[in-house]
């Protein structure tokens, strides 16, 4: 049984609203994450897991959107 994961992600580059919702229906799309919360000021994004998804997959996903990821933990 899989618990309720959160990953904070550390992403460069999002200066704005339409940056965050990018970011939020980018990730919203992928399989077994639940919630998307991006903090513009502290450049993070927080996802809630259902499910086992890599880092690798997370990454992939803002990396195509033009930002950077920083540091995930």
């Amino acid at each position: 049984m899989f618990h309720h994961e959160k990953k904070v992600i550390y992403v460069e580059g999002m200066h704005c609203e339409h940056c965050a919702k990018k970011v939020e229906n980018a990730l919203s799309m992928l399989d077994g994450v639940t919630k998307v919360k991006v903090n513009l000021q502290a450049k993070e994004v927080i996802v809630t897991l259902k499910k086992s998804v890599t880092d690798e997959i997370l990454k992939d996903a803002i990396e195509a959107l033009d930002y950077q990821v920083l540091e995930m933990k």
